[in-house]
């Protein structure tokens, strides 16, 4: 393949006057003399023909695309930062909207959808659903007296009112750290919850004590199973016990 950068130069090297004119070839674009460039192929009968024109880059072609790449280049880096931009803010409006709660509200449209399945039916806990009055609220109640009686157990007490006494003053630290602790859990909710002790308290006693019977559950089952003869349906009737 030969390269040749000029017609009259084209012209002598072929030595075909059949070439001289260049009657199929293109038109050297004005203002582009020396960016013209034509490609000459050779065949196989040694008789040498113009089969193409092409253009080919000069050293002034290859500054050009070198530009063209790094506009391009630039172009998606503004783009990819522009979309960066974005969801950096997106993620910083969530956080500024929840601050530090953890403990947040179902969307309204969601609960629309289905608000059976958001709202407590057997024993509320919390703030939000605080206000329901549930058939079996008052067990939150029993449990938290159970625990009080759980943690006075050990205690040699003459008479009731020393029992009682003690339960008082069991009661009394768990209020005192309480009021110690609504501000920091006062946190985890939006700015429009307002806590109380009593609720905390209440709340906070029922969730110990349920944990506790559930774990001696658990304890009296693998004992069970260890001794042998557990069928199984002790376990179940054990679990509904628990509440």
């Amino acid at each position: 393949m030969k390269v040749e950068n000029d017609d009259d130069q084209l012209s002598q090297s072929l030595g075909d006057p059949d070439l001289e004119a260049c009657e199929h070839a293109p038109a050297r674009p004005e203002g582009f003399p020396r960016l013209w460039r034509r490609v000459v192929l050779q065949e196989p009968e040694r008789t040498r023909k113009l089969n193409q024109y092409q253009f080919l880059p000069s050293r002034d072609d290859s500054t050009e695309m070198s530009r063209g790449d790094e506009d391009s280049e630039n172009a998606l880096k503004s783009h990819t930062s522009g979309i960066h931009n974005t969801i950096t803010l997106g993620a910083q409006k969530t956080i500024s909207l929840f601050s530090s709660a953890c403990m947040c509200r179902v969307p309204e449209n969601l609960r629309n959808q289905n608000s059976s399945a958001y709202t407590p039916h057997l024993i509320s806990i919390g703030p939000y659903h605080h206000h329901i009055e549930t058939p079996m609220q008052h067990i939150k109640l029993y449990y938290a007296n159970n625990l009080f009686l759980r943690l006075t157990q050990g205690t040699v007490l003459p008479d009731r009112k020393e029992s009682e006494k003690k339960e008082f003053e069991v009661l009394k630290e768990c209020v005192t750290e309480i009021k110690r602790l609504v501000d920091d859990a006062a946190k985890s909710y939006p700015d429009d919850v307002s806590l109380n002790e009593e609720m905390m308290v209440v709340d906070g006693c029922f969730i110990l004590e349920l944990l506790y019977k559930y774990y001696g559950l658990m304890k009296a089952d693998e004992k069970k199973t260890i001794d042998g003869g557990d069928s199984g349906n002790s376990k179940v009737n054990s679990y509904r016990s628990v509440v």
